[in-house]
């Protein structure tokens, strides 16, 4: 698996992750596909789960992740940051 990280987030038709060329795909499978099919980002996000989100512009990218980074301490002396318990947004979890 390419990708341990705890979050990934990729951009649409910019973004790719894939061991093989879709032309070695061809080969071995004799299958055509793309690189978009074979490791894009929208493909990533909803079939492999490498990647947790998709955007649409490199900034989105670098602004969900500074929010990520946000939630943990300046450094690794620090606590993270506490607050309040939000209630679950739907009670009906074992429906």
């Amino acid at each position: 698996m390419p990708a341990f990280t705890d979050w990934v987030g990729m951009v649409e038709g910019q973004a790719s992750m894939y061991l093989a060329s879709p032309r070695v795909a061809e080969k071995v499978t004799g299958e055509r596909t793309t690189l978009e099919e074979m490791g894009g980002a929208m493909m990533h996000a909803t079939v492999s789960g490498c990647a947790d989100e998709v955007f649409a512009e490199d900034w989105e990218v670098i602004a969900a992740a500074r929010l990520l980074l946000s939630y943990l301490p300046d450094n690794w002396q620090e606590a993270p940051r506490r607050g309040a318990p939000a209630e679950p947004g739907r009670a009906d979890w074992a429906a």
